[in-house]
């Protein structure tokens, strides 16, 4: 067993599990939903949009904004290829 990245009580080795990338992206993606609904709310629907290159994302996002009264626009697109993406 590695060093341990922190030590317990009394010096007790404790392993902290490290968050994998697509826990990661999830919470990043939850927190720009986040966002896009406060900007929404506070600018106006028709001032704020919200991209992701994922049509199964983007349909989610949209009805969780919706139950929040937020409407933003969202769009399935992929900017490294510079179009939207098919559904």
């Amino acid at each position: 067993m590695g060093k341990p990245l922190y030590a317990g009580p009394e010096g007790t080795p404790v392993k902290i599990q490290q968050p994998s990338r697509q826990r990661i992206g999830q919470r990043k993606r939850a927190y720009l939903r986040i966002a896009a609904a406060l900007l929404a709310l506070h600018f106006g629907d028709d001032q704020v949009t919200s991209i992701d290159v994922d049509p199964y994302l983007t349909a989610t996002a949209a009805e969780r904004l919706d139950s929040l009264g937020a409407h933003p626009r969202i769009v399935t697109a992929d900017k490294a290829r510079s179009r939207p993406v098919a559904a």
